[in-house]
């Protein structure tokens, strides 16, 4: 099945809206979607799973020979609140999935064909991307393989990653503005930070911050005109790879309308049209994503 195919039977509401929170399958059902619980789906015909409950999470991961195409939002990993999935699922509603992945592709093939990217997010603002000969990515296929769980997310941005080590797919330097934040947790150990990254995220939403970067890592953390370096380094020191950064990501979702919430921990302001950098793993220290959505950026060759 395609890409394009996929998403525009999420678009027309012609699949199945699989979820284990019952006011998720409420709200869907009223716009139209044929819903199922998640402990009673069959898996017998294509569907977006929207999963709040880490015990179903791994029911899913652990899955195998699906036998449908399917695409996934995990509100779990970002510790959702009810407001906050049921904003996700209005978001993604929200969205015109067929051209955000129309960009998304296009700004795929800019990215496999430049050395580097000037991005300007805001008045002496400006951050310098080098781009390795050899990048690791997100998956970006058009033609999507049958049984495979790919996320949302995948769909809506274009992501690069120094995951094998630092640097690996791209080095980053400068100064970067941002107007939101983002949080996501894969072990329960870094949990212990949340109360932490929901007080900068509200903070982040009234007031904006910004980022110093050298040498691919993080050295200045400024929020709501408040310096928090120390605070990001004692979170972040000895833990993972610091203040790294991770991710290099252009978020290409385009909404009917401009409806944006920055107080809300909601994956679909990850893929918001803009660019983000991303620290942490969410093992040890929450993965951490810090969004512009007035940047602009101009490759190089």
């Amino acid at each position: 099945m395609n890409h394009l195919e996929f998403l525009r039977a999420i678009e027309t509401h012609d699949l199945t809206l699989v979820s284990d929170a019952a006011d998720l399958l409420s709200q869907a059902s009223a716009q139209g979607f044929k819903t199922s619980d998640f402990n009673q789906f069959s898996f017998d015909s294509n569907c977006l799973f929207l999963i709040t409950k880490l015990i179903n999470q791994q029911a899913l991961l652990n899955k195998e020979d699906l036998g449908i195409f399917s695409a996934n939002i995990l509100l779990n990993k970002f510790l959702s609140t009810p407001d906050e999935a049921s904003y996700s699922l209005s978001s993604l509603l929200n969205t015109r999935l067929i051209p955000s992945v129309t960009k998304r592709d296009k700004i795929y093939q800019e990215i496999l064909q430049s050395s580097g990217c000037l991005v300007q997010s805001g008045e002496g603002h400006r951050a310098e991307i080098r781009l390795k000969d050899e990048i690791e990515a997100a998956n970006f296929d058009q033609e999507l393989t049958q049984g495979w769980l790919y996320t949302m997310a995948e769909f809506l941005e274009a992501a690069i990653f120094n995951q094998e080590h630092k640097e690996s797919s791209f080095s980053v330097k400068g100064r970067f503005q941002f107007d939101g934040i983002i949080h996501l947790y894969t072990h329960p150990d870094a949990t212990r930070h949340h109360a932490t990254m929901q007080a900068w995220q509200q903070e982040v939403a009234e007031s904006g911050g910004y980022l110093e970067i050298e040498h691919s890592a993080i050295t200045r953390l400024v929020i709501a005109d408040r310096d928090r370096t120390s605070e990001l380094m004692g979170l972040c020191q000895g833990k993972e790879r610091g203040t790294e950064i991770l991710e290099f990501a252009f978020g290409c979702g385009q909404r009917h309308s401009r409806e944006l919430n920055w107080q809300l921990n909601s994956p679909l302001n990850e893929g918001v049209n803009g660019v983000h950098f991303g620290i942490g793993m969410g093992r040890q220290i929450p993965h951490i994503d810090f969004v512009s959505t007035n940047a602009s950026y101009q490759f190089s060759q």
